[in-house]
Protein backbone atom coordinates (compact mmCIF):
# COMPACT_ATOMS: atom_id res chain seq x y z
CA UNK A 1 0.00 0.00 0.00
CA UNK A 2 1.19 3.36 -0.68
CA UNK A 3 1.81 6.51 1.85
CA UNK A 4 -1.11 8.69 0.33
CA UNK A 5 -2.96 10.27 2.99
CA UNK A 6 -6.66 9.82 3.17
CA UNK A 7 -8.17 11.32 0.65
CA UNK A 8 -10.85 14.01 0.53
CA UNK A 9 -13.85 13.80 -1.80
CA UNK A 10 -12.56 15.82 -4.15
CA UNK A 11 -9.39 13.65 -4.08
CA UNK A 12 -11.63 10.77 -4.13
CA UNK A 13 -13.85 12.30 -7.47
CA UNK A 14 -10.91 13.16 -9.31
CA UNK A 15 -9.14 9.24 -8.87
CA UNK A 16 -12.67 8.20 -9.98
CA UNK A 17 -12.68 10.05 -13.30
CA UNK A 18 -8.93 8.85 -13.76
CA UNK A 19 -9.90 5.38 -13.62
CA UNK A 20 -13.27 5.90 -15.70
CA UNK A 21 -11.71 8.36 -18.08
CA UNK A 22 -8.85 5.23 -18.82
CA UNK A 23 -11.76 3.25 -19.83
CA UNK A 24 -12.64 5.81 -22.39
CA UNK A 25 -10.10 7.90 -23.32
CA UNK A 26 -6.82 5.17 -22.94
CA UNK A 27 -4.21 7.56 -21.11
CA UNK A 28 -5.18 11.19 -21.94
CA UNK A 29 -7.39 11.65 -18.75
CA UNK A 30 -4.85 10.65 -16.47
CA UNK A 31 -2.18 12.47 -17.98
CA UNK A 32 -4.47 15.78 -17.95
CA UNK A 33 -4.47 15.26 -14.18
CA UNK A 34 -1.15 14.00 -13.49
CA UNK A 35 0.46 17.38 -15.34
CA UNK A 36 -2.50 19.51 -13.57
CA UNK A 37 -3.24 18.48 -10.50
CA UNK A 38 0.16 18.55 -8.29
CA UNK A 39 -1.70 19.51 -5.26
CA UNK A 40 -3.19 16.54 -4.50
CA UNK A 41 -1.17 13.61 -3.65
CA UNK A 42 -4.08 11.32 -3.58
CA UNK A 43 -4.88 11.95 -7.73
CA UNK A 44 -1.16 12.18 -8.79
CA UNK A 45 -0.64 8.40 -6.99
CA UNK A 46 -3.55 7.09 -8.77
CA UNK A 47 -3.13 8.73 -11.91
CA UNK A 48 0.74 7.49 -12.23
CA UNK A 49 -0.85 3.78 -11.41
CA UNK A 50 -3.16 4.46 -14.47
CA UNK A 51 -0.35 5.56 -16.81
CA UNK A 52 1.32 2.57 -15.59
CA UNK A 53 -0.94 0.10 -16.57
CA UNK A 54 -2.11 1.48 -19.91
CA UNK A 55 1.02 2.77 -21.59
CA UNK A 56 2.74 -0.59 -21.91
CA UNK A 57 -0.67 -2.15 -22.37
CA UNK A 58 -1.30 0.07 -25.10
CA UNK A 59 2.32 -1.55 -26.49
CA UNK A 60 0.85 -4.77 -26.09
CA UNK A 61 -2.53 -3.74 -27.76
CA UNK A 62 -0.33 -2.79 -30.96
CA UNK A 63 1.94 -5.79 -31.45
CA UNK A 64 -1.11 -8.59 -31.15
CA UNK A 65 -3.00 -6.40 -33.52
CA UNK A 66 0.11 -6.37 -35.91
CA UNK A 67 0.27 -10.50 -35.19
CA UNK A 68 -3.41 -10.76 -36.19
CA UNK A 69 -2.59 -8.89 -39.10
CA UNK A 70 0.78 -10.29 -40.35
CA UNK A 71 0.35 -14.16 -39.71
CA UNK A 72 -2.17 -16.09 -41.81
CA UNK A 73 -4.00 -18.68 -40.58
CA UNK A 74 -2.95 -18.13 -36.85
CA UNK A 75 -4.21 -14.67 -36.29
CA UNK A 76 -7.16 -15.29 -35.14
CA UNK A 77 -5.90 -16.74 -32.24
CA UNK A 78 -3.98 -13.34 -31.61
CA UNK A 79 -7.37 -11.06 -32.30
CA UNK A 80 -8.68 -13.64 -29.45
CA UNK A 81 -5.58 -12.40 -27.35
CA UNK A 82 -6.24 -8.88 -28.15
CA UNK A 83 -9.95 -8.95 -26.97
CA UNK A 84 -9.26 -10.88 -23.59
CA UNK A 85 -6.58 -8.25 -23.08
CA UNK A 86 -8.77 -5.68 -23.91
CA UNK A 87 -11.00 -7.04 -20.83
CA UNK A 88 -8.67 -7.49 -18.51
CA UNK A 89 -7.62 -3.85 -18.49
CA UNK A 90 -11.40 -2.68 -18.47
CA UNK A 91 -11.65 -4.79 -15.31
CA UNK A 92 -8.83 -3.62 -13.44
CA UNK A 93 -10.19 0.14 -14.17
CA UNK A 94 -12.56 -0.49 -13.01
CA UNK A 95 -11.71 -2.28 -9.77
CA UNK A 96 -9.90 0.75 -9.78
CA UNK A 97 -12.54 3.22 -10.05
CA UNK A 98 -14.52 1.08 -7.06
CA UNK A 99 -11.09 1.09 -4.84
CA UNK A 100 -10.47 5.16 -5.10
CA UNK A 101 -14.48 5.92 -4.62
CA UNK A 102 -14.24 3.88 -1.66
CA UNK A 103 -11.35 5.92 -0.71
CA UNK A 104 -8.55 3.47 -1.02
CA UNK A 105 -6.01 4.09 -3.07
CA UNK A 106 -5.53 1.10 -5.82
CA UNK A 107 -2.96 -0.79 -6.73
CA UNK A 108 -2.88 -2.79 -10.03
CA UNK A 109 -2.86 -7.02 -8.57
CA UNK A 110 -0.13 -7.95 -10.22
CA UNK A 111 3.50 -6.45 -10.82
CA UNK A 112 3.78 -5.45 -14.24
CA UNK A 113 7.28 -5.40 -15.92
CA UNK A 114 7.24 -1.67 -16.87
CA UNK A 115 6.69 1.14 -14.70
CA UNK A 116 7.25 3.75 -16.66
CA UNK A 117 6.00 6.83 -14.09
CA UNK A 118 7.87 6.82 -10.55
Amino acid sequence: MSNVSAPSQDDKTLGLIIWVGTIFTWFIVALVIYLTKKDSEFAQDQAKEALNLVIPAGGVSIVLSILAGIIPGVGFIFSIAGMLFGLAILVLCIMGAIAVNEGRAYRVPFPLPIRLIK
